[in-house]
């Protein structure tokens, strides 16, 4: 059964505006593009892992509360308009948030992505024995 109940965007790679702010990490980060991101999402859970929004929701916990034994997991980011969509913070096990103070709650796409996976990465090292 195909999912399309989840909107994608036409703006992934290759774009020449993405490759020039990306300085080339779609060369060195893989990623992979799907027009179907819920079967995506069910694929990835089929395949062990959790299912992450970095949303502010009635559920959502502070970003540096995620506890190691989440992971593997997919981290699912919206846009600086509508966030993580009701339609697809649904399909997410979990949902994290990034503690923000003032009036203004929220944050540019890209920078909120950097705080959360620079502390997911900590979290995550954290758990491996060397």
């Amino acid at each position: 059964m195909k999912s399309s109940s989840l909107p994608v965007l036409p703006h992934h790679p290759p774009r020449k505006e993405i490759e020039k702010n990306g300085a080339g990490s779609t060369k060195s980060v893989p990623w992979e593009y799907t027009k179907h991101p819920g079967e995506m999402i069910q694929n990835l859970k089929e395949r062990g892992y959790k299912i992450c929004c970095l949303e502010l929701t009635d559920k959502s916990i502070h970003y540096n509360d995620v506890n190691i034994s989440e992971f593997p997991l997919c981290l699912v980011i919206g846009n600086e308009i509508n966030g993580v969509i009701k339609r697809s913070d649904g399909a997410c096990d979990l949902a994290i948030e990034i503690p923000m103070y003032g009036i203004k709650q929220s944050l540019n796409v890209a920078v909120a992505y950097g705080i959360a996976v620079f502390e997911l990465a900590r979290i995550w090292r954290s758990g491996i024995i060397i």
